[in-house]
């Protein structure tokens, strides 16, 4: 059996409004899905109508009980790429913002480098404040530890190599927002594997609200900055 090239894997929590509609973006944009580049759905606990939309257009997925959150969709989804022998993984968020398109942008700029970055233009890609400020001073902190300079630390919108699946897998008692994002991203600069960063085109969500706001997200912020400062890795 070939291998697969590519596995596109979408979380998808309470994404009733959005999910057909990004699915289909990805189906036309790839020209369907083969033995080459593989989609799957993963339905994180959602209690709308999410899951009778999946099944209702026989779109390929896997649902999860109860809601585990992004970073361990991120360990899942590494344990799938691996089972499947693909080469490499993209996490496509299921609410539009990442566009289908830009992902072939990442998938070829992948060769030379362990994983690849998608970089928001933040005068396109509107932020709070609160966000922009934690972005800066996280990519600071990380550049003192690795001597890296990481522009947008905390986007999720990355493709991985095969290389990097071991060194993540290292890190299976990840559970907080972030800590698939910067926290891994630190791990793989501790074994010498650095990404290329590429500006990428974002849009406003279909639907829905990030996943941690208010002070959820300042905590989170706190929590990922205690860690790098101190070194602490789980």
């Amino acid at each position: 059996m070939n291998k697969i090239d590519l596995l596109i894997v979408v979380p998808a929590y309470n994404e009733e409004k959005s999910i057909a509609k990004t699915y289909f973006d990805l189906f036309e944009t790839f020209e369907g899905f083969n033995q080459e580049i593989s989609l799957i759905v993963v339905n994180d606990g959602s209690i709308d109508s999410t899951q009778n939309i999946l099944n209702n257009l026989k779109i390929p997925n896997i649902s999860f009980p109860t809601n585990v959150g992004v970073a361990q969709i991120l360990i899942f989804a590494v344990q799938m790429a691996q089972k499947l022998e693909a080469h490499s993984l993209v996490i496509c968020d299921a609410d539009g913002q990442h566009l289908a398109s830009e992902i072939k942008s990442l998938r070829s700029e992948l060769q030379d480098h362990p994983y690849v970055i998608g970089v928001r233009d933040f005068e396109q890609y509107k932020i709070g404040a609160i966000r922009h400020f934690a972005i800066r001073v996280i990519s600071d902190v990380l550049k003192r530890k690795t001597l890296y300079h990481f522009q947008d630390p905390t986007s999720g919108f990355r493709i991985y190599s095969d290389v990097c699946f071991p060194i993540i897998l290292k890190k299976q008692g990840i559970t907080e927002y972030l800590e698939d994002t910067v926290g891994i991203s630190y791990s793989l600069a501790k074994v010498g594997m650095y990404p290329k960063q590429v500006t990428v085109e974002m849009r406003q969500r279909f639907s829905g609200r990030p996943s941690t706001v208010g002070l959820a997200l300042i905590l989170r912020y706190c929590s990922i900055l205690f860690r790098l400062i101190v070194g602490k890795d789980r």
